[in-house]
């Protein structure tokens, strides 16, 4: 998300995948993170909520990571699911 805006062009939170990854940094990021560790069936494995720049976070054994803009940092207005 390094460099990327947090909000999508249809208003909602950007979400990134980045396959055969176990471990991420938040290294000159402008802003929190969420962060999901899931293993090849998808199940998530371990989360982190709110991940401040500067900081590293990993999870042995996973497949691959998503990542969205902290929601805890998200306007409450960019939380919502359009109907």
């Amino acid at each position: 998300m390094l460099g990327r805006s947090p909000i999508a062009a249809n208003g909602l939170p950007l979400v990134m995948a980045f396959p055969r990854c176990s471990s991420v940094h938040t290294c000159f990021m402008a802003y929190p993170i969420d962060i999901a560790f899931i293993d090849r069936s998808g199940s998530i494995l371990a989360c982190y909520e709110n991940v401040c720049p500067w900081r590293m976070c990993s999870c042995p054994g996973a497949w691959a990571v998503l990542e969205r803009p902290s929601i805890l940092a998200t306007p409450p207005a960019l939380q919502q699911v359009p109907a």
